[in-house]
């Protein structure tokens, strides 16, 4: 077996390491050794009390039901790592079914869980999208505040899959980018711009434009307003970290740890309508955005450059 030293204090890293290591025990800082067996059902009883409210008085001290990794210094790194834990907050149904234990790797290549909405509208190809930033020793807090909002109200959204990613991430464009919501198109919207799952942009039609470029402004709101409220009044706080991303998309609320930018939204193309005489251009998935005069920009992160674009909290 490997040094447990050099191990990351995730406790899904550690399940893993002892089920794919060729010894059948676990010696703890102390010599106690433990069965791969116990050792899973401490783990296990570890994160049922968490989900049930009930944490030990004391973060040190021989109270602690959960061994200590060898090169902690003493300190109870593994517990501490399942204190941060919020798997169980995305075990229910709409979630990806990662193996558990086992982070899932999106087609992004990022590694998130992501949510699906039942029962639904379409998606925008274009849109706002929200998110709410964490420290990595406040996340479990923020996922018991955030994520029960958005699965009772059916919120497509993904969330950051464990605490040895969202450390990974530190010193990247997803630095602080815990969960990711995607509001759907507006209700007085849906059945305008979207045509079999395909949003519709006029080649020089600005007013039509601008009213398929808020494909989602008014969930938006309600859905950042609703999550300010949830933040103010719970362990969490409204307060937190700011994103940055890249080129400094990200737009913070006020000083709250919510954002939001303007950017591809879905996996959904678009397409440009022109006159008769001419040719319809057709916007791939992540091709680009469209402007209020129907034109294609081409790129990743270029949400400033949609002036009609109203932000969320400016919204009346």
């Amino acid at each position: 077996m490997d040094s447990l030293s050099e191990l990351h204090t995730s406790w899904q890293d550690l399940y893993r390491h002892i089920e794919l290591a060729d010894a059948d025990t676990f010696q703890s800082v102390s010599g106690t050794e433990y069965s791969t067996e116990q050792l899973k059902e401490r783990m296990l009883t570890e994160i049922e009390s968490l989900d049930n409210g009930d944490y030990p008085s004391s973060s040190r001290g021989n109270t602690r039901p959960v061994p200590r990794i060898p090169g902690s210094d003493g300190e109870y790194i593994l517990r501490e790592a399942i204190d941060q834990e919020w798997y169980d907050l995305v075990s229910e149904d709409r979630y990806d079914d990662p193996n558990r234990f086992v982070p899932f790797e999106s087609n992004d290549r990022d590694t998130f869980v992501n949510y699906y909405p039942q029962n639904k509208g379409e998606k925008p190809h274009q849109g706002w999208k929200l998110r709410v930033s964490a420290h990595t020793d406040e996340a479990r807090e923020v996922a018991q505040t955030v994520l029960p909002y958005l699965q009772q109200n059916d919120i497509s959204h993904k969330v950051m899959q464990d605490v040895y990613t969202m450390n990974q991430n530190e010193g990247s464009r997803q630095e602080g980018k815990f969960i990711t919501i995607y509001p759907e198109i507006d209700d007085d919207r849906q059945d305008v711009i979207m045509d079999d799952g395909v949003q519709i942009f006029k080649y020089e039609d600005p007013s039509w434009n601008a009213f398929s470029i808020n494909s989602n402004t008014k969930n938006a709101k309600t859905i950042l307003e609703d999550l300010e409220s949830e933040l103010e009044n719970s362990p969490a706080g409204l307060e937190g970290r700011s994103i940055n991303g890249k080129n400094g998309e990200e737009k913070q609320y006020e000083d709250t740890r919510i954002h939001f930018r303007y950017a591809h939204h879905f996996r959904t193309p678009a397409k440009i309508i022109k006159p008769s005489s001419e040719i319809d251009t057709e916007v791939g998935e992540k091709e680009g955005l469209v402007n209020e005069d129907g034109e294609l920009i081409p790129g990743s992160y270029i949400g400033d450059e949609i002036e009609a674009a109203t932000r969320p909290d400016h919204f009346i």
